[in-house]
C-alpha cells in the first residue's frame, strides 16, 4: 500500500479555533450538588497532533495487504500455560520427580529442547539439547512442546509449521529460564514470526529490529508475555485470523518516528487481514506512535490493557468493524514521547483513514467501560478521509473520562454518514470547561452523561435528556490507577444512568443493576468499597 499522508495536526489546530465547547440539539439537564471535584494529578502539555498509520516496510507492510474486507467467522485459540512442566521424549533426559502427592491435573507434555549449547545431531533431550529452532520445528511431533534455555538468541525464531486445535505447536522457556531474541543485525528484522497456524508462543524478551519485532500473519496464534521493545516499526503486528495477544509488555517501538514528525506506526497492531483478534491485558506505552491500533481489522475485542504515555493516541480504531473496546486504562502523565507541538496523546480515538481498495469501513464499534485519565482529548473523532464515510452504529458508553488538558469528548467536523450512534453515560471532567464539543448531532443520540465542574453559558443548547452537571462525589481523589476512580458513597452519579442491557457489568465486573440497585451508575465504575484493592491495579505490580 502507498504511505498514508493524512495527519491530524491541521485538524486540531482547527478545532482550537473552534473553542473549547459547542454543541447543538436539546434535551434536559438536571443540576448536582456538591462543587467541583478535585481533579488529581495535572500536566502542563498541550495536544497537537494524533496518529496516522505506518510506513511500508521492505519484504512486509506496516498495515498488510488490501483485501475485500470480507469478514469469516473464526475462534480464538486457547491459552497455554507457560508454567507447565516438560518431560523427556526419550526417557534419558530429566523427568518429573514424585512427590507421593496426587496431580489432578493434566500430564506433563514431552518436549523437545533447544540451547545455545546445544547441536543439531542430539536427540533434543534436556541433557542433549538442539541448537536450533528449525531443528527443533523439524522434530516437533503433535502433543509434544518446545522448551528454550535462555540466553540471548541472535537468530529468528520463524514458525510456518501448522499444528490442530488440539495439539498446537507450543514453543516455551525452560521453566526458569529467560530467552532473549535478540534481532540486531537479523536481514528483514522480525525476530520472532509466524506464519503457520495453531501455534502458541510465550515466555521470550524480542528486541531490536530494524523492522518490526514480532510479526503474526498466521492462523489461530496465541501470543502471551512477551516483553517487547526497541523496533523500528510496529512492536506487534497481527495480520491473521483468531489471534490472542495477552499479557504483552510493549513500550520504545516505532523508532522510525523517533525526532519526526510524519507518519508512524504502533506498539500494538491489528493489520488488515487481522479477524477475530482479542487483545487482553497488555502494557503498552512510551511508543514512538500509536499505543494499541486496529487498523483495517475486523471482529477485534481490546479488552483490560494499560496503554499510556504513546506519542500520538493510546488507543486507536481506524477504518475498522466489529470492534469492542472495554475496560481498558488509558493514561498520561506526560513523561511518554512528547516533542515540540505535540503534547499529550489521545485518550481513545476513532478514525477513517484512506487506503486504496478498503472503502470507508468504519462501523459497529463499541467503547464502554474504559478510564481515561490526564490525557489530550478524551475520545475523539475528526472526520473521514473517505467519501461517504461517517459515525455509523458508535456507540460510547459508560466512560469515565478525567482531567485531560483537551476537549473530553470531541465530534468533530461534519460525517454525513453519521447513524445510530449513541453517547450515553459517561462521566467526563475536562478544566477549563472544556467537557465535549460535538459538530453536528444528527445521527448522535446523546443522554444521561454527567459533566463535571463548570460549564459555559451556552451548555443549556446541547445538554441531553437526563444529563447531570456538577460534583459526581467520587470516593477519593483520582490518580493514575483504577481504584481511584470509584464513586463514593453519596455519590450523585448512584443509580443516574439509563439502564442499558448492552452493559450488564462495570469496569471491575461488578452488576450494574442488582436487587439492591434497581439503577445502574454513570461512568466506568459502579459504586464499591474505595478501599479495597482493584484488581485491574494489581496485574501491574
Amino acid at each position: 500500500m502507498s504511505t498514508p499522508t493524512f495527519t491530524y495536526a491541521p485538524l486540531i489546530a482547527l478545532i482550537a479555533g473552534f473553542g473549547l465547547l459547542g454543541c447543538s440539539g436539546g434535551g434536559g439537564e438536571s443540576e448536582a450538588t456538591g462543587t467541583s471535584a478535585t481533579t488529581g494529578p495535572s500536566t502542563s502539555a498541550t495536544q497537537g497532533s494524533a496518529g496516522t498509520d505506518g510506513t511500508d516496510t521492505d519484504g512486509t507492510d506496516t498495515d498488510g495487504t488490501g483485501t475485500d474486507g470480507t469478514s469469516t467467522d473464526s475462534t480464538t485459540a486457547t491459552t497455554t500455560s507457560a508454567s507447565a512442566s516438560a518431560t523427556d521424549p526419550t526417557g534419558t533426559g530429566e523427568t518429573d520427580t514424585d512427590t507421593g502427592e496426587t496431580d489432578t491435573g493434566d500430564p506433563p507434555k514431552p518436549a523437545l529442547y533447544v540451547s545455545l549449547d546445544g547441536d543439531d545431531n542430539n536427540p533434543g533431550t534436556y541433557d542433549m539439547p538442539l541448537r536450533t529452532f528449525d531443528a527443533a520445528l523439524a522434530g516437533w511431533q503433535p502433543g509434544w512442546e518446545i522448551r528454550v534455555f535462555g540466553g540471548t538468541w541472535n537468530e529468528r525464531l520463524d514458525v510456518p509449521d501448522e499444528g490442530t486445535a488440539d495439539d498446537p505447536i507450543i514453543i516455551l522457556p525452560v521453566e526458569g529460564e529467560a530467552p532473549i531474541l535478540d534481532g540486531d543485525g537479523l536481514e528483514g528484522g522480525q525476530p520472532l514470526r509466524i506464519t503457520g497456524r495453531y501455534v502458541h508462543v510465550g515466555g521470550f524478551e524480542v528486541h531490536t529490529s530494524d523492522n518490526q519485532c514480532v510479526d503474526v500473519d498466521g492462523d489461530d496464534v496465541v501470543l502471551e508475555n512477551l516483553r517487547v521493545h526497541d523496533c523500528v516499526s510496529h512492536g506487534v503486528q497481527l495480520g491473521g485470523a483468531g489471534i490472542t495477544a495477552r499479557g504483552l509488555t510493549i513500550y520504545n517501538t516505532v523508532l522510525e518516528n523517533e525526532g519526526e514528525q510524519g507518519s508512524w506506526g504502533s506498539g500494538l497492531k491489528v493489520k488488515v487481514g487481522g479477524q477475530g483478534i482479542l487483545l487482553e491485558r497488555n502494557h503498552v506505552y512510551k511508543n514512538w506512535g500509536e499505543g494499541i491500533a486496529v487498523t483495517r481489522g475486523v471482529d477485534a475485542v481490546v479488552r483490560q490493557n494499560w496503554s499510556h504515555d504513546n506519542y500520538a493516541v493510546n488507543i486507536y480504531i481506524d477504518n475498522s468493524n466489529d470492534v469492542l473496546v472495554e475496560g481498558n486504562l488509558t493514561t498520561c502523565d506526560g513523561t511518554g514521547p512528547l516533542k515540540d507541538g505535540n503534547g499529550l496523546p489521545v485518550g481513545v480515538m476513532l478514525g477513517e483513514e484512506y487506503y486504496d481498495g478498503w472503502g470507508p469501513q468504519l462501523h459497529d464499534v463499541t467503547i464502554q467501560n474504559n478510564l481515561i485519565a490526564f490525557c489530550g482529548y478524551g475520545i475523539g473523532w475528526w472526520g473521514a478521509e473517505i467519501d461517504g464515510g461517517g459515525l455509523q452504529r458508535i456507540s460510547i458508553l459508560h466512560n469515565t473520562i478525567w482531567g485531560g488538558s483537551e476537549t473530553g469528548i470531541s465530534i468533530s467536523y461534519d460525517a454525513p454518514k453519521t447513524e445510530n450512534s449513541v453517547i450515553a453515560n459517561n462521566l467526563v471532567q475536562q478544566p477549563d470547561d472544556a467537557v465535549a464539543w460535538i459538530e453536528d448531532r444528527t445521527g448522535l443520540d446523546m443522554h444521561h452523561n454527567f459533566w463535571v465542574g463548570p460549564v459555559p453559558d451556552d451548555w443549556r443548547q446541547c445538554d441531553g435528556d437526563g444529563d447531570l452537571n456538577g460534583d459526581p462525589g467520587l470516593g477519593s481523589t483520582p490518580d493514575y490507577t483504577a481504584a481511584s476512580f470509584r464513586l463514593g458513597e453519596g455519590s450523585a452519579a448512584r443509580d443516574a444512568a439509563a439502564v442499558l442491557a448492552e452493559v450488564p457489568t462495570d469496569f471491575e465486573g461488578r452488576e450494574r443493576v442488582t436487587g439492591d440497585s434497581p439503577g445502574a451508575d454513570v461512568g466506568a465504575m459502579e459504586y464499591g468499597d474505595p478501599a479495597d484493592p482493584a484488581e485491574f491495579d494489581s496485574w501491574w505490580d
